[in-house]
C-alpha cells in the first residue's frame, strides 16, 4: 500500500501571510486616502508678516488658506486669504501673476501658496496647489 503525503499547513506561515496581507491593505488605504500637502518651504510667520512684512523680504514661505475674494488686475490677481492661526483667523493678500493661470482659483476653497516676499513686503506667488 502506498503512503500518502502529509500536507499540513504551518500555523506560523498562515499567520505570517495574514499579517502581510493586512499590512499591504493598510498601506494602500493610507496612500489612497492621504490629503495633499503644501510645499516644503517653511510656513509664513503670519504675526511677523502682519507686524513688519518688509523684514521678511527675499524669503520664500508656504501659506495655506481659504480664498475669501479675488481681485483681478492687468498683470496679476490679488487673492484675499483667510489663514488659520492659533488665535482668530488672519487675513492677508497674495499676488498671483497671470503666468500661474494653470490653477483655477475659486472662492471658499483651500489652497497652498508658495510665496516670495518682495519689496514692500508683498507676497508674490511662485506656485500654488489646491488642497
Amino acid at each position: 500500500m502506498a503512503r500518502r503525503a502529509s500536507s499540513k499547513s504551518s500555523p506560523t506561515a498562515t499567520i505570517g501571510i495574514i499579517v502581510a496581507v493586512l499590512v499591504l491593505l493598510g498601506g494602500g488605504y493610507f496612500l489612497l486616502n492621504r490629503k495633499p500637502t503644501g510645499f516644503s518651504s517653511p510656513p509664513l510667520p503670519v504675526e511677523a508678516f502682519l507686524n513688519n512684512a518688509n523684514s521678511l523680504r527675499g524669503n520664500v514661505y508656504s501659506v495655506e488658506g481659504r480664498v475669501n475674494s479675488i481681485r483681478p488686475r492687468d498683470e496679476a490677481k490679488f487673492v484675499h486669504l483667510r489663514v488659520e492661526s492659533s488665535g482668530p483667523d488672519q487675513h492677508i493678500f497674495v499676488v498671483v501673476p497671470n503666468s500661474l493661470n494653470t490653477v483655477n482659483i475659486e472662492r471658499e476653497q483651500k489652497y497652498a501658496f508658495k510665496v516670495e516676499i518682495e519689496k514692500g513686503g508683498i507676497p508674490k506667488t511662485l506656485d500654488l496647489i489646491r488642497l
